[in-house]
């Protein structure tokens, strides 16, 4: 080792602790230099989380989705005027015969003490409305 040179055990005056095995620290000390080779202190606590970033740009529109419905329905009503009185409302989509299964019917009775029930039978027939089976 050269005369003007001191090799010496140091304590890092910083608070920053490097996460390596090994750090080496050089400092001028009245025109020599000092060298000193120390083991890594323990890590230190995590830092508090960063700021959000930027929200990133809108992506493409997507696909246009097929037609919907146009909600015209086909309708047909029926009043049985035997006993109480029966109600049959019909509704199909639009152009529906009255001979094709798709028809939605409510069937509306009154009671004898007065209550009203109503049951439905789906996609039947409207001209089997009086034959359908509702529940």
């Amino acid at each position: 080792m050269a005369a003007d040179t001191t090799t010496v055990r140091y304590v890092a005056e910083s608070t920053t602790v490097m996460a390596a095995a090994a750090t080496t620290v050089v400092r001028t000390v009245d025109a020599s230099t000092v060298i000193a080779t120390a083991s890594t202190g323990p890590a230190g606590a995590q830092g508090a989380a960063g700021a959000q970033g930027a929200a990133g740009a809108q992506g493409a529109q997507g696909a246009q989705g097929p037609q919907g419905d146009s909600g015209a329905r086909a309708r047909q009503h029926a009043f049985v005027s035997t006993g109480t009185g029966t109600d049959y409302f019909g509704s199909a989509p639009s152009g529906t015969a009255t001979t094709t299964a798709l028809w939605i019917i409510k069937k509306i009775v009154l009671n004898s003490s007065g209550a009203t029930i109503v049951t439905t039978a789906t996609n039947v027939r409207w001209v089997d409305y009086l034959t359908a089976t509702y529940t």
